[in-house]
């Protein structure tokens, strides 16, 4: 007569752990830890991105202010206004060309570390064309050298409105270079308003006739 065979388990069976299971909760931890350490970094950064988000604002808000204190007195002016009724590029009249080309002269000097007197670049580059008539008009052919001459036009007028510094006038009588060949810019705010005026003009000439 066969014996039974013994299926009941032993005591040191029954005490032993599962293993396996224990291994899976470990690694559902790991999962979970893992999420929530990206979440925590996500959160982290998108919090760093909205503060750089604000300081960029608030930057931007106070160069406007900037700009504006240093131009007050000549966007106010009626002459300057004036340029409002002359079309520099396509639909774009002279005074806000001249505005744009002094805002980017501006940040040009910032972003770039330039280092130039925002006083004398901010008012020559409003001033640079403030050569106050229409060069489109046919005036007994005078118009036709309009980019020979109008640079001397609108520094002379500068001169006689606004008592403009020597160093506003070279910026005004040099934005021309290399068209007036003579007039080379020899400043660093001159060469920022050549630059400037020259990126603008191209922007207008090209979208927004």
């Amino acid at each position: 007569m066969k014996k039974e065979a013994n299926t009941k388990p032993n005591e040191a069976e029954i005490n032993q752990p599962d293993l396996d299971g224990v291994g899976e909760i470990e690694e559902v931890q790991e999962v979970e830890e893992t999420e929530e350490v990206v979440k925590a970094r996500k959160d982290e950064e998108a919090g760093e991105v909205e503060v750089v988000g604000k300081i960029g604002k608030v930057k931007e808000v106070r160069e406007v202010e900037e700009i504006d204190i240093v131009l007050e007195t000549l966007l106010n002016n009626p002459k300057v206004q004036q340029m409002k009724q002359y079309m520099q590029h396509g639909r774009i009249s002279t005074y806000d060309h001249c505005e744009a080309v002094a805002r980017l002269s501006y940040k040009l000097n910032k972003r770039l570390h330039l280092h130039a007197d925002n006083t004398v670049l901010l008012r020559s580059a409003m001033l640079h064309d403030f050569y106050l008539y229409d060069w489109h008009e046919i005036d007994n052919g005078e118009h036709n050298w309009h980019g020979y001459i109008h640079a001397d036009r609108a520094a002379y007028n500068a001169r006689k409105y606004f008592n403009i510094s020597p160093s506003e006038q070279h910026v005004i009588s040099s934005h021309m270079w290399p068209l007036n060949i003579t007039h080379l810019p020899l400043s660093k705010e001159a060469w920022i308003v050549c630059m400037a005026d020259k990126a603008v003009s191209l922007k207008e000439t090209l979208f927004r006739r």
